[in-house]
């Protein structure tokens, strides 16, 4: 986050892996993602509960006011959508930086990397206007673009989105080669077109 805001640039974090959804009596659900040192189901242990990288997020506001783009963060990892409460506390006018976030499933369990390898497909081969939610064929595609996409293509899994200002066109995670192979196709620039 600290070179992100350096630069003034808007950060791209991708985490697949372990993760697991854990709610304290009175408290928001909260979602872990299972890092290396993380002890499994050790949500007891005071350093068991794996990582909290949306806790992560709303402290960084603190410091890094009116430095950071934006942050775009993506997790495939079962029972994402634990984290939609902590995430809906990023739309906040006071929240420094525009947030964008999607998570793999909803309180299901993430198979065998299905969701990375289709958003990989969509990424590199792009989303032609036909096949895109809006029917245009946009430059740069947004979360909310991939989640459309992404729905249904992975058994059991719904993706689901959250952050403050996620609709924002600047907010985009992955530029469309469909639309800039179709630019080249007509002698355009992406920036004439």
């Amino acid at each position: 986050i600290r070179s992100a805001a350096e630069d003034s640039a808007l950060l791209l974090v991708y985490y697949v892996g372990h993760g697991f959804g854990y709610q304290e009596p009175g408290e928001l659900p909260r979602h872990y993602l299972q890092v290396r040192d993380s002890e499994e189901w050790a949500v007891d242990a005071p350093h068991g509960r794996g990582f909290d990288p949306y806790q992560v997020i709303l402290e960084a506001r603190k410091h890094y006011r009116g430095q950071l783009t934006g942050l775009a963060l993506m997790v495939d990892a079962c029972n994402a959508s634990y984290a939609v409460k902590v995430v809906g506390s990023w739309g906040s006018p006071d929240m420094e930086y525009r947030t964008a976030w999607m998570g793999s499933s909803r309180q299901e369990l993430a198979y065998d990397g299905c969701f990375t390898r289709e958003l990989t497909a969509l990424l590199e081969g792009g989303v032609p206007k036909d096949r895109h939610p809006q029917s245009s064929l946009l430059t740069h595609l947004r979360v909310t673009d991939l989640a459309a996409l992404l729905d249904n293509r992975c058994v059991g899994q719904k993706p689901v989105t959250g952050g403050f200002q996620t609709h924002d066109p600047a907010m985009y995670v992955a530029a469309n080669r469909a639309a800039h192979e179709a630019i080249t196709r007509l002698g355009l620039s992406a920036q004439e077109g």
